[in-house]
């Protein structure tokens, strides 16, 4: 039992569905929070990276090995994650401030090493663009609903009171308007998105490994 235990834990599969599943938190963070009120919303996205990650270091050597993988970037990323956890003691923020900025800075980094060790084709690296094109679509029409409909009709007064009362801007008019967040936790990081899921679109979209089909839902997306 243990050891077929072991094995479900070092099959990179659980990797990819943990990776997976903390794209879908990421895409679908704000929507979540405004919906679901507890404290565990918080930390959902740094909970599934931190799965992927343990499944990660388990269905490798890299943990018995005490190793990362060899890519130009490896040193770089080390060399930024030691001046960062250097700065948590030197600064003049509480250390609790300082662990929680670390992660901030470091954790989500660490993506970078685990999809080297997942990701083996292009086969696998144009499926992750489809899904995350796919993912970008599901919030722009979110987006689109909520100008139409309006933020405050959708997530009611309280939760626009707690949560975005600051997210607004001026019209011409003078009068203030809410910046459209959709599925996101701000405005920035949802048109961020767009902004970067447009332009895998377009590379995607004039490759010449596409087919015809594919770059009609492209051009829809």
């Amino acid at each position: 039992m243990f050891a077929e235990t072991r094995r479900l834990f070092r099959t990179p599969q659980l990797a990819q569905a943990s990776l997976v599943a903390t794209i879908i938190i990421g895409f679908f963070l704000g929507y979540i929070k405004d919906h679901y009120h507890t404290p565990i919303n918080y930390f959902l996205f740094d909970v599934g990276l931190a799965v992927a990650l343990f499944f990660w270091l388990t269905a490798t050597d890299r943990l018995r090995q005490l190793t990362l993988p060899n890519t130009p970037l490896t040193p770089p990323l080390l060399l930024f994650y030691a001046v960062c956890f250097v700065y948590i003691f030197i600064s003049d923020m509480p250390l609790l401030a300082g662990v929680s900025a670390f992660r901030g800075w470091c954790m989500a980094s660490l993506a970078f090493l685990l999809g080297y060790d997942l990701i083996h084709s292009s086969r696998q690296v144009k499926t992750y663009l489809w899904f995350v094109i796919g993912l970008s679509v599901i919030s722009g029409v979110y987006g689109a609903y909520q100008y139409a409909a309006g933020i405050e009709s959708i997530l009611g007064q309280d939760v626009v009171a707690s949560r975005h009362q600051f997210a607004t801007y001026a019209t011409e008019e003078g009068e203030l308007e809410f910046r459209i967040f959709s599925t996101f936790v701000s405005a920035g990081a949802f048109g961020s998105m767009m902004a970067y899921a447009s332009f895998i679109a377009l590379a995607l979209a004039i490759s010449d490994k596409v087919t015809i089909r594919e770059k009609a839902l492209l051009v829809i997306a």
